[in-house]
C-alpha cells in the first residue's frame, strides 16, 4: 500500500509531501527488501516526473489568484477507491 500526504505550505507555491509505502511483509529478508526498495523507487520516479510537476503547475495557476475556489479529490478513480476504503474502515 502506497498513501502519499501533500500538505501547503506557508505561501501558495509551497508544499511537502510524505510518501509511506508498506510492503505487505514482514519479513526482512533480502529478496523482500530488494523487490520493496524497486518498488519504491519507481514510484519516486513516477511522482518527481508526473506528479510533482503537474502539482507545480497547479500551485502557479493558483499564485495568480485567477481561481476563486478549487475542488480537491475528485479527478482521479484511484484517490476515489482509497477514500471508499478508509470511509469504510472507519465505519466497520
Amino acid at each position: 500500500m502506497t498513501d502519499i500526504q501533500t500538505l501547503p505550505g506557508v505561501a501558495v507555491v509551497e508544499s511537502s509531501h510524505t510518501l509511506t509505502f508498506l510492503t505487505g511483509s514482514d519479513r526482512e529478508e533480502a529478496a523482500v527488501l530488494a523487490l520493496a526498495a524497486a518498488q519504491f523507487k519507481a514510484l519516486q520516479d513516477v511522482i518527481g516526473a508526473e506528479d510533482l510537476a503537474v502539482a507545480f503547475g497547479q500551485q502557479e495557476a493558483l499564485a495568480t489568484g485567477l481561481h476563486k475556489h478549487v475542488l480537491f479529490g475528485r479527478n482521479e478513480v484511484a484517490n476515489q477507491h482509497y477514500h471508499r476504503c478508509v470511509d469504510h474502515a472507519i465505519c466497520a
